[in-house]
């Protein structure tokens, strides 16, 4: 999370053009917060001169032998391209980041968009996560926060369904009426579900979604509930893949209350 409490004493920079664009860990203050949560993230600040050749390296993470995830969220400016590539090597160095994870260049994007990528490893091992800012001169800020680096410990593709955030229990107007939930694929392969949304067993949707592997993904489907009579129903969800090996958590229900047309309204104006 890159927070004051962090440990991030092991960190090591690199500012190999010497010029005023490094990366530091910046910490939010009063109203405005570069941060995707918390305080505090990894940043890269441009110079207007010189692009960018700075890095990052974290602090030595022993690895066993296996497949892992490695997530992160980045940050940069809807007009300005940013370019930034991960690595891992073997030594705290640049010279020694000689495996490429990931590269964005260029990327646009304000808000924070998820990167995630699986690393496999045949034997255990020490490794450092490095950073390479390499930007065009005078760009912008490039962040970098929420960081996790797991061990996958299946290789078995498994479908949830987390997280219903809309509606609740009472639905009581029409911007109740989309239907929003988390898909989850725990696995490391890309792969596909398709989703059904039920009430009281009537299908009202069904629909292909692409899940990254490791991928948390916010399915959002509008106005779904407007056709639903008043009165109490029972809201079903579930998602079905081939490739799935576990089935228990493939199914969310919930009962919830539609809310006809009021008797009486207060809008609390003046008028």
């Amino acid at each position: 999370g890159f927070e004051p409490e962090d440990y991030t004493e092991e960190f090591k920079s690199f500012n190999l053009n010497d010029d005023s664009g490094k990366f530091e860990i910046y910490y939010s203050t009063g109203w405005f917060s570069m941060a995707r949560t918390g305080m505090g993230c990894l940043a890269y600040n441009y110079d207007k001169e010189n692009a960018g050749d700075d890095w990052v390296i974290l602090e030595p993470i022993k690895v066993e032998a296996g497949y892992h995830a490695l997530k992160f969220w980045y940050s940069g400016s809807d007009n300005h391209p940013e370019k930034f590539a991960v690595y891992y090597g073997s030594e705290q160095t640049p010279q020694a980041m000689t495996n490429k994870i990931v590269e964005y260049a260029p990327f646009l994007s304000d808000p924070y968009v998820e990167s995630i990528n699986i690393l496999y490893f045949d034997q255990p091992q020490t490794i450092y996560i490095g950073f390479h800012a390499f930007s065009d001169k005078d760009e912008n800020w490039l962040t970098i926060d929420d960081l996790t680096f797991d061990k996958v410990s299946s290789e078995d593709v498994d479908m949830m369904i987390t997280n219903l955030s809309n509606p609740t229990n009472v639905v009581r107007s029409n911007s109740d009426r989309t239907v929003k939930f988390e898909l989850r694929n725990v696995s490391i392969v890309d792969t596909k579900g398709t989703v059904k949304l039920m009430v009281d067993e009537k299908e009202l949707i069904s629909q292909e979604v692409d899940v990254k592997a490791q991928e948390y993904k916010t399915v959002t489907i509008d106005g779904i509930l407007s056709a639903v009579e008043p009165g109490n129903h029972t809201l079903t969800i579930a998602v079905t893949c081939d490739k799935d090996k576990i089935s228990v958590n493939d199914t969310l229900r919930t009962e919830i209350t539609v809310l006809g047309t009021p008797v009486k309204y207060w809008d609390f104006e003046d008028k």
